[in-house]
């Protein structure tokens, strides 16, 4: 596994499936990235079954929660109840689970949901009731997310960075500016060749500007971390932000200037991974068919 490919998969993972968007719109997510939650939807699957697009998910980032909408249709031939009592047996609990369904005009009806969810199924995750007002539904989520430590071991989710990701500062009246490796909402890292920056532990800079994938700021930070990388070669600094008056983190006006693009980059990195891994097990596929009509044709 690639370097890239461990930071992408680095830390757990929700998956909202063929969720209610007018109850639990896609921008929480975003906002779901200040407490260190990576979550993301997951609509209408047309090319796939929806057995094969979790088995590809699991395969692509093991350590996953899913939260299924028993509201919305559910997989052909089965009803929600029996679908996720297999998907829950086939993973034996590698897998998370929860269900997410609107309240219930009958107050009965919700015990017998828990009872056939919780109790005779088994999931992990809880059977969370949304209310009919989406402004309610982002903490009841945010809430159920933290009692399933859906941020795993990490305090903030970070993203790899791509050219259009870049810093710009001045120190002792050099200037140096390049391309960032990777942002969070705490931290930012970047490489330099061996030599060309040489900082005190805990310096800070004032004056970073920034361009994260087309939004620019204008930012304060701390050197946290500097060590050798490439066998020496170069040297990987990892920088803490700090507001004016020294507090940690992005100032506010910042911080929302950064999150969606942190959350788009985030998107996109896990989406051309399962990408990878499903065109990996259709390539499979496809030689082990032609293997077997070859074996098939020598046979006649």
């Amino acid at each position: 596994m690639s370097g890239d490919t461990q930071a992408i998969t680095a830390g757990r993972k929700t998956f909202f499936i063929q969720p209610d968007t007018s109850l639990l719109p896609e921008n929480f997510c975003e906002e779901y990235l200040v407490d260190g939650f990576e979550a993301y939807f997951v609509g209408k699957l047309p090319n796939f079954s929806l057995e094969n697009y979790i088995d590809y998910l699991y395969e692509s980032f093991n350590d996953l929660i899913l939260f299924f909408n028993i509201d919305s249709p559910p997989p052909n031939g089965e009803t929600w109840s029996q679908f996720i009592r297999r998907i829950n047996a086939k993973y034996e609990g590698k897998v998370l689970i929860g269900v997410l369904y609107t309240k219930r005009q009958n107050k009965e009806e919700k015990p017998v949901i828990e009872k056939v969810y919780l109790f005779d199924i088994g999931i992990m995750c809880g059977c969370i009731q949304l209310e009919y007002q989406k402004k309610n539904n982002f903490g009841i989520i945010e809430k159920v997310l933290y009692a399933n430590q859906a941020m795993g071991r990490r305090k903030q989710v970070r993203a790899l960075c791509n050219k259009n990701c870049t810093f710009d500062f001045v120190f002792n009246k050099n200037s140096y500016k390049g391309q960032l490796q990777d942002i969070s909402l705490s931290h930012f890292s970047f490489i330099l060749p061996h030599g060309m920056l040489n900082m005190p532990m805990y310096e800070k800079i004032d004056g970073i500007q920034m361009t994260v994938k087309g939004a620019h700021i204008r930012t304060s930070a701390v050197l946290f971390l500097s060590r050798p990388v490439n066998n020496g070669a170069d040297d990987l600094f990892v920088f803490m932000f700090v507001h004016a008056n020294g507090n940690q983190g992005l100032e506010e006006v910042a911080k929302q200037t950064v999150l969606p693009k942190l959350y788009e980059m985030l998107y996109e990195n896990c989406m051309t991974l399962l990408k990878e891994t499903i065109l990996e097990d259709q390539k499979k596929q496809k030689l082990d068919w032609d293997r077997k009509r070859h074996e098939l044709g020598k046979n006649q």
